[in-house]
């Protein structure tokens, strides 16, 4: 699919980045990336939250938004007023959404 081939063609990237990079830990995290197919993504049960920075240009929300729609148990959340390092930018609003998401969850293992 086009996806895939987008994909691999990202993949080839991030390895050439990583030859050129001598931060061990990041090419330790390049060596085992792999890009899952829509098949395993659609088998994924579990509840996913997905936060993603309003400005995010290292990952587009349209990508983000593709992602949801393939994990068929995700829920997404726009962080507004951030990018891609929405944890340090916007961390009460990171905090409240974790909590929103796993409220229910932590309810029934309570109950």
């Amino acid at each position: 699919s086009a996806r895939s081939s987008e994909h691999a063609e990202i993949v080839q990237i991030c390895k050439e980045i990583s030859r050129q990079n001598p931060m061990h830990m990041c090419k330790a995290y390049y060596r085992q990336l792999q890009v899952p197919s829509d098949e395993a993504l659609r088998s994924v049960a579990q509840p996913v939250l997905l936060l993603c920075g309003e400005a995010d240009g290292v990952v587009p929300l349209s990508q983000t938004q593709e992602l949801s729609v393939a994990l068929s148990n995700a829920t997404m959340r726009v962080v507004p007023k951030s990018s891609h390092q929405l944890m340090q930018e916007r961390p009460n609003e990171v905090h409240a959404a974790i909590d929103e998401f796993l409220a229910p969850m932590l309810a029934q293992s309570v109950g």
